[in-house]
């Protein structure tokens, strides 16, 4: 026998050898039969298991139902919610410390993390999640732990109210992003000196659209004092000295964890076939194994009945049914964030022409192997000043700038604020709520996550459908925080928070519908209090679209498919204008007898191609190239010292309608900004027009030399889902997934694509060459659950992965083919599931002796 056939049998028996061991270890999470509590409160939890590995809850009370989700969330996802707290408390280190390679990058995260101070913020006590807790800690304490335990060698230690409260604030800030767009925005205008490139307002040919419209906001009455601020006239010089300054890579070491985004839209019964509202929500998140989020259900015998999806730690639902109400969240770009530039002298630091000491507090950050780091952070009346150990938080929050410019800045955000427990009550409260006009009154006053909400019941005739936004927001003295603001100067502080009577809303609009799609609240005409720092999205323009397409042509007759079809949308609504607008390269061709037929061949087909970003055409990928090369070119003369940093801030998605202004103009008038097409590659060129055409001439070449002009979209647009675990080629060979997809970050079929993760060649490594080609347009996020409800209490649910995250459960990535094909999982009444039964606890002395007497 061949020494390479040897060779390979070894191989093979080893890895089989492993994964047996994985299975039983995994396999031993799994309880069974009775369990029986010394507790503080009696009841019982029957467990069901549904075939995705989904958990059928059914309890006597809220207590017994806490204590079971605790208890099965950890033998599902234990180390998630190991890492998730690591996460949010500035912990890493401690895991991948002894790593070379990660050593420095896991201290910066850290070092930031305790710099927002999250687990400080954390300190009061919430009474009602001691069931959970206890639940999580009583698995943990009688079941061996995952695989991942043992590969870093750490033990669990009980879980606390302070671990669910620092995941909570983590989730937030995944979610914020004004301050990194307020930084790049000036950035722009300094360097363009041509606001006209990064407009604030959008035009009339613009898709911006808000939830609330003018003559809706009109009508609820509530006084605009909304203001401009003022900004620092010293700030935009900076922009040189910033641009020097941005380092080239930003931290991606650490897999990144967020809910950053998402599509949420309601349609009153009056226009159903059942008479009652249907609901439909997605949520954008990181593309991690396991999945952001956790799905499973809770029945009580009086017949209440709640499913839906939470963040694992949160012991509530964030996205849910019950039999009356439904409600689900996305992702609002609100100005929740205030950077302010200080003047510091020496220990102090300057405000309203006097000196007052700065604060300090100091902080241990453990190093596995390595010697402990000790931080120290120095505060002012705003917040932190920030190191720059603030890039590491791109790695949470998408938004995130890559370094501060020169200077001292502190870091003012609401969330890090203290609470005082009223965050989770709101949240238990929510779920508890019986009808949308009481959901209206408890979202609007809760102080949980930023989220746009929109929710429905099924009382009376027809339902009620309704929306707010939830969580603090802050009231400024000076109106909107939209740039750097002066921090020794009183005009820009924050007076206190936006009111509940002072937050826009809406209660069964007469349109019949509601939409949010992480768009602004209300319309670029109105300036409401909770600002936005983006112009729209295409999502929130399209899905308006379709909602209204199908009230005019089915009112009375819109089903569940009619919704769920929603979902599947691969339109981009903002390409047929970009399709106009590169035909300024085929008139720069005629102008100049330009002969090249491939270029105009690939003209052709991308003008009769509908815009549908379909992973087997090769359309969305002639125009992303196209596009990508366009931007690499626009302005480069003023960015050659610097390219990275080009690409990072022209490139940034909320930008896309600044783009959208550019591409009109350019077809209107190819001569308007030639000054900032002076050059292409190493070219001199004289018009954008002409730098367009050139941007299509390489993607031609591009294509042909490493791909085919018949690659499609789904071949280098993929996802790839990352293990939250390993670093390790092999672990990570076993554990990571990816898949072909649809759509990009303009589509309802939500997959990011982001130009800067663009590395534009093969690598010179054969390994890279032969086995890890670059994928160009990988979605950084996609859609990572979707719910849907016609308020007959039932839920309709799909998750990107499975609900497991143990390698061979069978739930750690069963469900993802159907979530890509927009096919739902029926969520039901226990009746269904009966046979599942997988065990029951039995809390202090109540006794039971029959499984099935619920």
């Amino acid at each position: 026998m061949g020494c390479c056939v040897k060779f390979g049998l070894y191989s093979a028996g080893f890895v089989g050898i492993i994964y047996m061991i994985i299975y039983f270890i995994n396999q031993s999470s799994l309880p069974s039969g009775v369990i029986r509590l010394n507790t503080s409160f009696n009841g019982t939890a029957d467990v069901y298991m549904e075939e995705n590995g989904a958990a059928r809850i059914v309890a006597e009370n809220e207590q017994a139902a806490l204590y079971a989700n605790g208890y099965v969330l950890a033998s599902r996802r234990l180390w998630q919610l190991e890492y998730l707290r690591r996460l949010a408390q500035g912990r890493m280190s401690e895991i991948f410390g002894d790593d070379t390679f990660l050593k420095e990058r896991t201290v910066h995260y850290d070092s930031a993390i305790r710099t927002l101070g999250l687990t400080s913020s954390c300190q009061s006590p919430y009474p009602h999640m001691a069931p959970y807790i206890q639940g999580i800690n009583d698995y943990a304490l009688t079941h061996i732990f995952p695989t991942e335990f043992h590969s870093f060698d750490i033990i669990f230690q009980n879980w606390t109210e302070t671990d669910s409260c620092t995941i909570e604030k983590l989730v937030r800030f995944s979610g914020v992003g004004d301050w990194g767009v307020e930084i790049l925005k000036d950035f722009r205008t300094a360097i363009t000196q041509n606001k006209d490139l990064v407009t604030q307002n959008a035009d009339s040919e613009d898709m911006s659209i808000g939830v609330i419209n003018k003559e809706e906001f009109e009508a609820l009455g509530i006084k605009n004092q909304s203001k401009s601020p003022q900004k620092d006239p010293n700030f935009q010089n900076s922009a040189e000295a910033y641009l020097k300054e941005t380092i080239d890579n930003i931290v991606r070491e650490i897999e990144g964890f967020g809910i950053n985004g998402g599509s949420s839209w309601v349609i009153s019964g009056e226009h159903t076939a059942s008479g009652k509202p249907i609901i439909a929500s997605d949520t954008h998140t990181a593309n991690t194994l396991p999945s952001a989020l956790y799905f499973w259900t809770t029945e009580y015998p009086n017949g209440r009945f709640i499913s839906g999806s939470t963040v694992p730690g949160i012991p509530y639902y964030l996205n849910f049914v019950t039999e009356k109400v439904a409600v689900a969240g996305t992702s609002i770009p609100a100005d929740t964030i205030d950077i302010y530039k200080e003047k510091i002298i020496g220990d102090e630091y300057e405000y309203e022409n006097k000196l007052y000491p700065l604060t300090t507090r100091e902080e241990i950050i453990k190093v596995r192997s390595n010697e402990d780091v000790v931080l120290k952070i120095n505060s002012t009346r705003h917040g932190p000043l920030m190191t720059k150990s603030i890039k590491a938080l791109a790695s949470i929050s998408k938004w995130t700038p890559a370094i501060l410019p020169s200077g001292d800045y502190s870091f003012k955000w609401i969330g890090s604020l203290s609470q005082d427990g009223s965050s989770f009550d709101s949240l238990r409260a929510i779920n508890n709520a019986q009808s949308a006009e009481e959901l209206l009154d408890l979202i609007k006053a809760s102080p949980s996550l930023n989220q746009h909400v929109i929710f429905c019941d099924n009382l009376g005739k027809h339902g009620n459908i309704g929306y707010a936004p939830m969580g603090s927001y802050p009231k400024r003295k000076n109106g909107e925080g939209h740039t750097i603001s002066r921090g020794w100067i009183n005009e820009n502080e924050w007076n206190s928070d936006i009111p509940a009577d002072s937050k826009p809303y809406l209660f069964n609009p007469k349109k019949g519908y509601i939409v949010t799609g992480n768009n602004p609240i209300t319309s670029q005409e109105v300036n409401s209090e909770i600002s936005s720092f983006t112009l729209g999205t295409a999502r929130a323009y399209r899905i308006t679209e379709m909602v209204e397409e199908l009230i005019h042509t089915k009112s009375g007759k819109i089903s569940y498919k009619d919704v769920t079809n929603i979902f599947g949308d691969k339109k981009d609504s903002l390409c047929p204008k970009k399709k106009e607008s590169f035909k300024a390269a085929k008139v720069f061709m005629e102008a100049n007898n330009t002969q090249d037929k491939e270029a105009e061949e690939i003209i052709d087909k991308i003008d009769k191609w509908d815009c549908q970003f379909d992973k087997d055409l090769s359309e969305p990928l002639y125009l992303t190239f196209w596009e990508y090369f366009f931007r690499s070119s626009f302005m480069a003369n003023k960015f050659m010292d610097y390219p990275s940093a080009h690409m990072k801030i022209f490139s940034h998605p909320d930008f896309e309608m600044n783009y959208m202004n550019l591409y009109s103009n350019i077809s209107e008038n190819p001569n308007k900004f030639s000054q900032y097409c002076t050059s292409y590659a190493n070219m001199t060129t004289h018009s954008c027009a002409e730098n367009m055409y050139w941007a299509l001439n390489h993607t031609i070449r591009y294509m042909k030399r490493f791909r085919s002009l018949s690659t499609q979209w789904g071949d280098l647009h993929l996802i790839q889902y990352n293990s939250l675990a390993y670093t390790n080629e092999f672990w990570r060979s076993l554990y990571n997934k990816e898949v072909r997809d649809n759509g990009n970050g303009n589509t309802v079929a939500f997959s990011s694509v982001n130009f800067d993760r663009f590395r534009g060649r093969y690598s010179q490594n054969l390994y890279d060459f032969l086995f890890d080609p670059p994928k160009e347009f990988a979605a950084a996020s996609s859609v990572g659950a979707r719910i849907v409800s016609t308020m007959d209490g039932t839920l309709q649910w799909s998750l990107s992965t499975g609900i497991s995250e143990s390698l061979l459960s069978g739930h750690y990535f069963d469900m993802n083919a159907d979530h890509i094909n927009q096919e739902m999982t029926n969520t039901t009444g226990i009746k269904e599931v009966k046979e599942k039964w997988q065990f029951r606890i039995i809390f202090g002395d109540h006794e039971v002796e029959k499984k099935d007497d619920l």
